[in-house]
């Protein structure tokens, strides 16, 4: 019988087969038993491919996909894939591009890249609760407070404002313009500027609109209008290039001379620093302030312009002054990574990325396929809360995002375009105050400021003005066009230190007064012009009776004056019609009295009544008095008999005396009376003459002393006045 065996090659033929159709049948049980719970997950991205920013930014996100997926073990094994569609800063094209998005699947989307576009696309994202993670859009309204699936990288402009209104507020200017395209996100931007103004009490905010397809010569007739107005200080706040052909208009007009101030916001910032700007137009501009996003040199920026470079990214114009990359980029970078975190912690809770189409969630819905087959995110509001809490170290720094879906930390670099160079002259770090020296960012994300750092102020910020002058600009000019404010003035009949009028002369009418006077300061220090013309009021009578003020008040309600100025009385009437200032003049009930002598407290007071005439007088009676007695005793008195001489020294000397006076005869006169009845009437008569005697000296005396007395009195007569409460 013959042998059947097989040959040795057949027989390992066959073994071969059935171990390969035994492994492949156990991998695909496998397989199906056990999936993998990391899948593919798609992320997708709103750019517009057909501007440079757009192309910068795609290229960002590619290589933001590149890193992403190095990084195995950080992410979970997950794999990233980066669908990209192109929206044109469109609205209508945005939302067919978002549309596409969802279809594909996408867990988040990143963009897009203008606020116009980012409110309609936002509304996708509330109706499929995808999270829309712009790089892009900074219009202030786009908050989780209005669409709860809206997050983004790039900084609110309400940020931005403050800034720009820290640095008006430094400078002390009172008049702001502010001119913004007619959309979203300028009109939005030129509202959070002027709440930002009115926090820091600058009231006089003007605005100019510009269409968004303007033509050259709108524009011109635009700037001239602003030309013709008294502020100083423009705030720009438009797209790139729209910016640039306004600036390029405004240079042409001669607005880039001494006393101008232009700020630029970051948009039109970015498009001045692009390399294929002719830096020669630049000289143009010269005096420009631009508002810029300060992204700290950390070594993770560092590694990603390394990256970009070797990317053939485009090249990196006036790179230590503006931080090297369009910022938008960086903001498109980190979003990309900001997606990634907050997907791998979403699948690490358990969740999953399931899909459902829209028609089926919403019971009812008619519309055309497209939006039928739009799909929406089961997990949605999951992943929306990761998101929440995705916390990291960013290439701009720390990617934390707040309840209003914005991050925070965000901080802003002041820049002055001198000659063809850009210089930073101020930073700032959030509040109201300006600082000098770049921050420093730690390692957790936290803003430090430089020990040696100070508050910038007028003095310390180095900056060029337009028409290369170094002297701050006031910001303001009188205007060329308007009608003067009209002033009433009341023409009174008397007081003309309180309101006057009188002629000079060449003939021109000249108003004079205290309340002139005080209204004329008053106009000088207000920190803008105003130009005003006083029209005076008479009463019928001129110059006999002052007019009637009530008239006065009248006319200012009804508009016929603007203002009024002299010694009007605020009365409760006179409040209902118009509004007084603060009173600079009292009047009402006054007492005079004559100034107090402090000298009435000398010792020798009591003199005052004794004046030389008095004196005069006392010494011209008292020899009066004497010459008298003498020609009546000097016959029968010997005191006065002998020489002249003799006699005159005896009168002098006995009338220095009224006690002398009346005892001359008083004890000889008794012993020369013969009779009784004589020495009787003798004494009588000397009785009465001390009586008499006695008498004026007393009343003298009195007299004296009451004219003392009043003196003393009268004049220490002072009003009560009681004490101010």
């Amino acid at each position: 019988m013959a042998n059947c065996r097989s040959p040795p090659h057949f027989t390992a033929f066959w073994f071969s087969t059935a171990a390969f159709c035994y492994v492949f049948f156990f991998a695909v049980i496998m397989s199906k038993a056990t999936p993998n719970p990391y899948p593919v997950v798609k992320i997708g991205a709103l750019v517009d491919l057909n501007t440079r920013r757009g192309k910068d930014i795609s290229s960002a996100l590619h290589l933001a996909l590149i890193n992403v997926n190095k990084e195995v073990s950080l992410f979970q094994g997950i794999r990233f894939e980066l669908e990209i569609e192109d929206c044109s800063c469109d609205p209508i094209q945005g939302v067919a591009s978002a549309m596409e998005l969802t279809k594909k699947g996408v867990a988040i989307i990143l963009g897009p890249q203008s606020s116009i576009v980012a409110h309609v696309v936002a509304c996708i994202g509330e109706a499929t609760q995808i999270p829309i993670l712009s790089f892009g859009a900074t219009d202030p309204n786009l908050s989780m407070d209005q669409y709860s699936y809206f997050f983004r990288t790039a900084p609110s402009d309400e940020d931005q404002m403050s800034a720009i209104a820290t640095l008006i507020e430094s400078f002390n200017w009172q008049d702001v313009t502010i001119i913004f395209t007619d959309d979203d996100h300028g009109a939005d931007g030129a509202s959070s500027l002027h709440r930002s103004l009115q926090e820091r009490d600058i009231r006089s905010f003007n605005s100019s609109r510009i269409p968004l397809n303007p033509t050259a010569d709108k524009l011109r007739e635009q700037l001239l209008q602003l030309d013709s107005a008294e502020s100083r200080v423009f705030v720009l706040h438009t797209a790139g290039g729209l910016g640039l052909k306004i600036l390029t208009l405004a240079a042409g007009l001669d607005m880039f001379r001494s006393g101008y101030v232009w700020i630029v916001t970051d948009l039109t910032a970015s498009a001045l620093v692009k390399p294929n700007n002719d830096l020669k137009d630049f000289i143009s501009y010269e005096g420009l302030l631009a508002v810029h996003r300060f992204i700290y040199p950390s070594s993770l920026y560092k590694d990603l312009l390394i990256q970009l470079q070797g990317e053939n990214f485009s090249d990196i114009h006036n790179l230590n002054v503006l931080g090297g990359p369009d910022a938008y980029t960086i903001y498109a970078y980190d979003a990309f990574f900001a997606a990634a975190y907050a997907i791998t912690l979403h699948l690490a809770q358990g969740n999953n990325l399931s899909f459902t189409e829209y028609y089926k969630v919403h019971d009812g819905f008619h519309a055309e396929d497209d939006f039928r087959h739009m799909k929406v995110l089961e997990s949605g509001p999951a992943l929306r809360s990761a998101l929440w809490n995705t916390s990291f170290m960013g290439t701009c720094g720390l990617i934390q995002f707040d309840k209003h879906g914005d991050v925070g930390n965000v901080v802003f670099e002041f820049v002055n375009l001198v000659g063809e160079n850009f210089s930073v002259v101020a930073y700032w770090v959030g509040g109201n105050h300006l600082i000098t020296s770049a921050p420093h960012v730690l390692d957790n994300g936290s803003i430090t400021i430089n020990s040696t750092s100070e508050n910038a102020n007028t003095t310390s910020l180095n900056i060029v003005w337009p028409g290369g002058s170094r002297e701050i600009p006031k910001g303001w000019v009188p205007p060329k066009s308007g009608s003067p404010l009209r002033i009433g003035v009341p023409m009174k009949a008397g007081y003309h230190e309180i309101v006057s009028q009188t002629k000079s002369a060449d003939n021109k009418t000249i108003y004079d007064g205290f309340c002139i006077e005080v209204f004329e300061i008053a106009v000088k220090r207000l920190r803008y012009s105003v130009s005003f013309e006083y029209i005076p009021l008479f009463s019928d009578i001129m110059g006999k009776v002052n007019p009637l003020y009530d008239n006065l008040i009248d006319m200012v309600h009804s508009g016929e004056y603007d203002a009024a100025v002299g010694d009007i009385t605020i009365t409760a009437e006179r409040l209902r019609l118009v509004d007084f200032t603060q009173p600079f003049i009292e009047s009402g009930l006054v007492v005079l009295v004559k100034k107090r002598d402090n000298r009435l407290g000398n010792p020798w007071s009591f003199l005052q009544p004794f004046t030389p005439t008095m004196w005069c007088t006392i010494l011209g009676f008292t020899v009066f008095i004497g010459i008298v007695i003498w020609i009546l005793d000097h016959a029968e008195n010997h005191e006065f008999q002998g020489e002249m001489k003799k006699q005159l020294f005896s009168v002098l000397w006995r009338t220095g005396s009224p006690k002398d006076i009346l005892q001359l005869q008083t004890v000889p006169d008794l012993y020369n009376c013969t009779t009784k009845k004589a020495r009787k009437r003798r004494l009588v008569d000397q009785a009465n003459c001390w009586n008499h005697g006695a008498r004026r000296v007393l009343q003298a005396i009195s007299g004296s002393c009451s004219v003392l007395c009043s003196r003393l009195t009268k004049r220490r007569q002072k009003p009560f006045l009681p004490a101010p409460s």
